[in-house]
């Protein structure tokens, strides 16, 4: 996500006129019938929508549910802080904590747990003496869609790419997999 973008969203949340200003959320299929869940935050909620409805109608998506197809949890993203423990110890303590999947990035643990337990786990884990870096709700969707056509992942990555560069988007949860390879290929 465009760092510019998250700081509209702070300087929005933080005015004088906070009280205008709204989280919402699209549900959308993009091109080659992606779906994805789209976060903003706007002062204007019809101008968004318009916004959005011209990114899907250029890139062949439209609005529409498909919240079903997303399960909503909780992540977690957490260093050793002071606790000085290991990338295993710190996933013993995540699984204890109530994680129900697990990844590791180098010095990292990123963890997705029962959105209601999210600030259980949180809690759990910065008492540890955890430094929890991140915690927010996730849209983690139920199956994936692999896109290997070299000209449907040039679509679906114009999609996402204007949909991130919309002023009042703040964060893009999708279903699509573009392989690594391809995007290594075009490059």
């Amino acid at each position: 996500m465009p760092k510019d973008n998250i700081e509209t969203a702070m300087k929005k949340a933080a005015s004088k006129d906070k009280d205008t200003v709204e989280d919402v959320l699209y549900e959308c299929y993009g091109p080659g019938g992606i779906a994805m869940i789209i976060e903003a935050v706007t002062d204007k909620p019809t101008r968004t929508i318009k916004e959005v409805k011209e990114v899907l109608n250029r890139t062949g998506g439209s609005v529409s549910s498909v919240g079903w197809l997303f399960d909503k949890k909780g992540k977690v993203v957490f260093a050793a802080g002071e606790s000085g423990h290991s990338l295993e110890q710190m996933m013993d303590s995540a699984i204890e904590a109530g994680a129900e999947d697990i990844e590791d990035e180098e010095e990292l643990v990123q963890i997705i747990c029962d959105f209601s337990q999210l600030a259980n786990v949180t809690r759990t884990l910065t008492s540890q003496q955890y430094e929890v870096q991140r915690m927010e709700a996730a849209y983690v969707p139920q199956s994936t869609m692999d896109i290997t056509d070299k000209e449907m992942v040039e679509q679906v990555e114009r999609c996402l790419d204007d949909m991130e560069n919309l002023d009042d988007v703040v964060k893009i949860h999708c279903n699509v997999v573009i392989p690594h390879d391809q995007e290594q290929e075009d490059a």
